[in-house]
Formats: C-alpha cells, sequence, structure tokens
C-alpha cells in the first residue's frame, strides 16, 4: 500500500504573539525594544499504520549479539526491533502530528536607529532568540519524510534546536559622508553558528538500516559567523543631468572563511578511522572585490 491523505486531515496554524515598545530618545535616535512569540500547531506528517509502536521491541544488541552503543560517546544505546511479520509493510498516512505542537519560537528584538545628521546614520539590531522543539524529518516545520509510529525515529526527537536557530544575532549598517563627496558604507553580522544534529545508520534489526539521532541538535554548534561589508562610492554630476556614481565594495573583508555546513553523520561504530563526521562541505563566501557603476539621470 502507497500513501494516503488522512481524511480528517486538519489544516495547520499559528498562535503568535507580539509586544513592542518604540522610544524617541534624541532629536535623530529612536531606540525599541520588541517580543515575539510563534507556535505552529496541526503539522503535517506521515506514519506507518501498517507497523504499530507496540510491534517493535527494545533491544540492546543487534541480532547477531553485538552490543548497541551510540557511535558518538561509545555508551549504551537501546534501539527497537520490528516484528519480523511486519517487515516491508506499508500502509503510510500524511496527518496531523501532535509530537510537532510543541514546536514554538521566543525572540526578543532591539533595535536602534539614528536618522542622517552630521553626516552619518546608523541601523543596529541586536536579536536574542529560540526555536526548540520536536525534529521532524522534512522540509521547515513538516515532516512528510518520518515515521511515527517507529520509536527508533522518537529517539533524541524532543528538544532540538529547529530550521537553523542562531541564539543571537546582531546587525549594523552605518553609512558616513566623507569629504569630496565621498561616501562610505559599512555592514558587519554577526550569528551564532547552527546546531549541530549527529546521527547514524545503525542497521543489524529485522527492519534492517535505522537513522538515528544521536544527540538533539544544539548541544554542540558550529562556529559563530562574523561578517564584515564595506562599500566605498563618489558622485560625479556630469551636466546637471547625469550623476555618475563609481563604486568599490569589498565582502567579507576579513576574509574569514566560517564553517556553516559539515557532515553530520558518523559511522555506525565509536572512533572509525576512516569517519568523515564534522568534515566542512561549505563555508562563508571568501573575500571578494568589486568594482561597479552607478548612472542616474
Amino acid at each position: 500500500v502507497g500513501t494516503h491523505i488522512d481524511p480528517n486531515l486538519s489544516r495547520p496554524y499559528t498562535d503568535s504573539v507580539s509586544a513592542s515598545y518604540e522610544q524617541q530618545v534624541w532629536q535623530d535616535l529612536r531606540l525599541s525594544a520588541a517580543y515575539y512569540f510563534r507556535k505552529k500547531k496541526n503539522l503535517f506528517g506521515t506514519t506507518n499504520l501498517a507497523a504499530l509502536p507496540t510491534d517493535y521491541t527494545a533491544v540492546t544488541q543487534y541480532n547477531d549479539g553485538t552490543p548497541i552503543v551510540n557511535p558518538l560517546n561509545n555508551k549504551p544505546l537501546t534501539l527497537y526491533n520490528l516484528d519480523p511479520n511486519l517487515v516491508g509493510a506499508a500502509n503510510f498516512v500524511v496527518t496531523n502530528i501532535p509530537a510537532l505542537d510543541d514546536n514554538s519560537y521566543h525572540g526578543v528584538e532591539f533595535t536602534a536607529v539614528k536618522r542622517m545628521s552630521h553626516r552619518w546614520q546608523l541601523l543596529a539590531g541586536f536579536t536574542v532568540q529560540r526555536q526548540k522543539g520536536a525534529f521532524g524529518r522534512g522540509y521547515a516545520d513538516d515532516a512528510y519524510f518520518d515515521n511515527f509510529n517507529d520509536p527508533n525515529n522518537g529517539i533524541n526527537r524532543r528538544d532540538n534546536y529547529l530550521n537553523f536557530d542562531s541564539t543571537y544575532v546582531f546587525k549594523v549598517d552605518s553609512t558616513y559622508d566623507l569629504p569630496w563627496k565621498f561616501s562610505t558604507s559599512v555592514n558587519f553580522q554577526h550569528l551564532t553558528g547552527y546546531p549541530i544534529q549527529p546521527v547514524a545508520f545503525l542497521g543489524g534489526l529485522n527492519q534492517g538500516s535505522e537513522q538515528i539521532i544521536l544527540q538533539p541538535a544544539g548541544h554542540a554548534r558550529l562556529p559563530g559567523i562574523n561578517v564584515l561589508n564595506v562599500r566605498i562610492a563618489r558622485d560625479f554630476k556630469v551636466r546637471d543631468r547625469f550623476t555618475i556614481k563609481p563604486l568599490i565594495d569589498l565582502f567579507n573583508l576579513t576574509n574569514r572563511q566560517t564553517v556553516v555546513s559539515l557532515n553530520q553523520t558518523l559511522p555506525s561504530t565509536f572512533n572509525d578511522p576512516t569517519s568523515t563526521y564534522l568534515l566542512p562541505n561549505n563555508t562563508v563566501n571568501p573575500f571578494i572585490a568589486r568594482i561597479g557603476l552607478k548612472v542616474e539621470f
């Protein structure tokens, strides 16, 4: 049997609350603080009706008698063996998953805005946030590639940081008018490193291999991200009709190639010398200098 839709499927919805306060503290300076809460409910996921949680048996050894250990820390690990009579049985349904109703976002944002005066302006923001809850195998908040009746998928499912959660985010944009019609702008961004969720494919069970979450996402994180960008430009007036602006953009001025993505899959055995766990596969783009010309008329 393939996959079908639950006839009682309900539409997802979001509960959200926000509150903010803003104060003009000087002629050209405005400060604000805001709180955001968001919780999505009735999210979609898949589950296999042909094999219920009661059809699995907790085991601490593989079928060949080998003890089951967590390849991340070499500690004993309990997996769940499916009734051999149900191996391969499939009757998947797309339905609302109550376990995902616990996922929520909390964020506090502080903002400072200085309007252009005395040749400079500034926009700065600092956010403290957390998106946490039950992990679902799928895209964004849905879990279309999961099976909530398989208790192996439920191992370390809860208490995960979700959707590339960065605890602290700081951004500042500023422009300054230099003498001789030169102008410069600076953009700086800092983000807490993204959460790491170590997983492994563990076999030796009746149903074959299972992808196991070895530790909830967020117990370990990638390095923090810091990016500094600078622009320098100058206006040239041509016959009062045209404005020609040569500009130089310097991206990632410090050339920090911070890792933003890596291999999160371990081998099935502890301390495997062939492991590529934590091997980087993507970084912040390196330093780039770009020269451009802007014409206004």
